[in-house]
């Protein structure tokens, strides 16, 4: 589901870019320090402020990102045009993502997973195109934040949203073993995961 027009604004604004952005990568890589020099995937990339901020971080091999919103990954271009970093960007839902199986050793989602409809098959997607031992660095907003009556008023989100346990229900269902994690009052939560094994349907 593409964000709404005042969520946009919001995530395009210098507060997110300058303040939140850098706090959320501290905030993961404190629970599990990121690997260096490695191939790295965002889910739900955005204006790109993710990959640039992992890209100067970790020194990729490689960066990839998807969106389903072809605007905000014409953001992402000119952001790491800017900086001097090269993405390969790839406009599409992250239900069903046309990148091949165990190509990446970090995948990471800024708050896109609430956004997906079919959220569960989307973490049955990471889990694919993570290798054996990949790392998921995720940070999320839950049902109690995201269903309650100002943001369905003002911030449109697909129903049946999930909760921190939901969530690490379905990543060790889906053969990712949760490592660190927080949960900050139910409305929100940090975790980092590990690719651990495969479930049913994946080779």
């Amino acid at each position: 589901m593409k964000l709404g027009w005042l969520e946009k604004l919001y995530v395009n604004g210098l507060f997110r870019h300058r303040i939140q952005r850098p706090l959320e990568m501290r905030l993961l890589n404190h629970l599990v320090p990121m690997p260096t020099r490695a191939h790295v995937l965002d889910i739900g990339c955005g204006n790109g402020g993710g990959l640039l901020a992992l890209g100067q971080r970790t020194h990729a091999l490689s960066l990839t990102g998807v969106d389903i919103d072809e605007s905000q990954l014409a953001r992402a271009r000119n952001v790491l045009a800017k900086a001097g970093l090269s993405a390969q960007l790839v406009a599409t839902s992250a239900e069903n993502i046309p990148l091949p199986a165990n190509s990446f050793d970090v995948a990471t989602s800024f708050g896109a997973l609430h956004h997906i409809p079919n959220w569960q098959k989307a973490v049955g997607e990471i889990n694919r195109m993570l290798r054996h031992g990949g790392l998921f660095y995720m940070l999320e907003f839950y049902a109690p934040l995201v269903e309650n009556a100002v943001f369905r008023t003002l911030l449109p989100h697909p129903k049946h949203r999930f909760t921190h346990a939901q969530l690490l229900a379905c990543l060790k269902t889906n053969g990712l073993t949760p490592l660190r994690e927080r949960n900050f009052f139910g409305m929100a939560g940090i975790i980092v995961a590990r690719h651990t094994g495969n479930p049913a349907g994946y080779d």
